[in-house]
């Protein structure tokens, strides 16, 4: 899901910047946008990733796609949930 925050200064009234500006503000500190790690190919990439801090591991199609995927997707999503636990 994208959630777009589009201010318009006729929407805001007189003290348009001000209000936006305060808004803009109010929003930043409530809401916080995803880190997602495209692509990722490899449990050690994937370790790394985490270790950085990404929020999500999006799997590349290729992992889906070859002989033995089941197998490399567990061992990644242990590795992940393991990282989890030290943080």
């Amino acid at each position: 899901m994208r959630i777009t925050l589009h201010l318009a200064r006729h929407q805001l009234g007189k003290r348009g910047e001000e209000e936006r500006a305060g808004l803009i503000a109010w929003w930043a500190e409530i809401f916080v946008v995803p880190c997602v790690a495209w692509n990722v190919e490899t449990l050690e990439e994937a370790a790394n990733l985490a270790a950085l801090g990404v929020d999500f591991v999006a799997l590349s199609s290729t992992m889906w796609e070859t002989e033995g995927a089941a197998e490399r997707i567990g061992k990644i999503e242990t590795a992940l949930l393991a990282g989890l636990s030290m943080a």
